[in-house]
């Protein structure tokens, strides 16, 4: 009997995670890995994906004026054939060598000059792999599209059978004559034309608790109801490397806060502002800067008292210029009324 194309992806894809398909990955990732096809972007991004129910290509993006945050360094897009800025492109992994370079905020004094763009608070999007692959419109590469002019694009079982997965999915230390090489292949995408709907969206996966308060808050109740199942965080760092700083968890009362920071493992020094606004108008009613970086680093939280209790108001955190948090408080009433 002759299988369906999704069954002959999901053969492939059960050769790789059962080891049948060598690579270098754990067994754990071995299982992980294949699974998804990954679209990894920043939360403004995220949101405007998720209120409009589909990922649009680069160009499509800029021309709508839906880019939010431009999280591609512009020295390796600029070497990109514009052609493949048609596409919307996902990783056939995470942990890719961009996701190194541009994972998390960097400050003003350690951003590299190399990587000059960066995902303050990075999002992932999962899809299911196989069920992607079978779908019209869709291909992939043998590599990285970006800075590599005649990259073949594929669309068959046969041709992701032969994949290189071994280098696709390299975790293990680089020799130097393969660096070059492995980086590509650690790049190799998956892309469709235009846009892609969020038809075969599994998880939404985020780095910290503060981070799926930022973006439920963001997607307002009615997105949020729609996507609440699938938002996960990510404690383990499956996804995430997690080596920069970022807020691991903040607690809201009517007259204090507490907010908990993951310490990267890289030198950061931010100027951390906390500012707290009505609801409804939006007006700032108290703002607390945070001179010394130290304070944060050598505690790993930071307790704040407001003045006159509020029964609700609106939080945002800012490390430097960028916002990393943003919820609001509201008293629940015991009232049946």
């Amino acid at each position: 009997m002759k299988i369906n194309r999704v069954d002959e992806f999901k053969q492939t894809i059960e050769k790789i995670r059962q080891g049948e398909i060598e690579t270098t990955l754990s067994s754990k990732e071995r299982l992980l890995y294949p699974k998804f096809m990954y679209h990894y972007t920043d939360i403004n991004n995220a949101v405007s994906i998720l209120k409009t129910g589909k990922i649009l290509s680069r160009n499509e993006a800029i021309k709508t004026g839906l880019m939010q945050n431009d999280n591609a360094s512009q020295t390796v897009i600029s070497q990109t054939e514009n052609d493949f800025k048609n596409f919307v492109r996902l990783y056939f992994r995470p942990k890719t060598p961009t996701q190194f370079n541009n994972e998390g905020v960097r400050c003003k004094k350690t951003k590299s000059e190399n990587f000059d763009s960066h995902c303050p608070v990075p999002i992932f999007f999962l899809f299911k792999s196989a069920e992607l692959l079978a779908s019209n419109g869709v291909m992939f590469s043998n590599g990285s599209l970006a800075k590599h002019a005649g990259i073949e694009l594929y669309n068959t079982p046969e041709q992701f059978e032969s994949l290189s997965f071994k280098e696709i999915y390299h975790n293990s230390a680089l020799k130097y004559d393969e660096r070059d090489h492995v980086i590509k292949m650690r790049h190799t995408e998956l892309v469709k034309a235009d846009f892609l709907s969020l038809e075969y969206l599994d998880v939404i996966v985020v780095r910290s608790y503060a981070e799926k308060d930022f973006l439920q808050y963001e997607l307002g109740d009615l997105i949020k109801e729609k996507y609440n199942d699938k938002i996960k965080v990510d404690i383990q760092h499956k996804l995430f490397l997690a080596k920069w700083s970022y807020i691991n968890e903040v607690r809201l009362d009517d007259s204090k806060i507490k907010i908990i920071f993951n310490i990267g493992e890289h030198d950061s020094e931010f100027e951390i502002v906390v500012i707290l606004s009505d609801i409804t108008t939006k007006n700032e009613f108290a703002r607390s800067n945070l001179v010394s970086w130290n304070m944060v680093r050598d505690g790993a939280e930071w307790n704040l008292n407001i003045a006159s209790p509020r029964s609700e108001y609106e939080i945002t955190i800012y490390f430097d210029e960028y916002i990393v948090y943003r919820n609001a408080f509201k008293t629940i009433s015991n009232l049946p009324f």
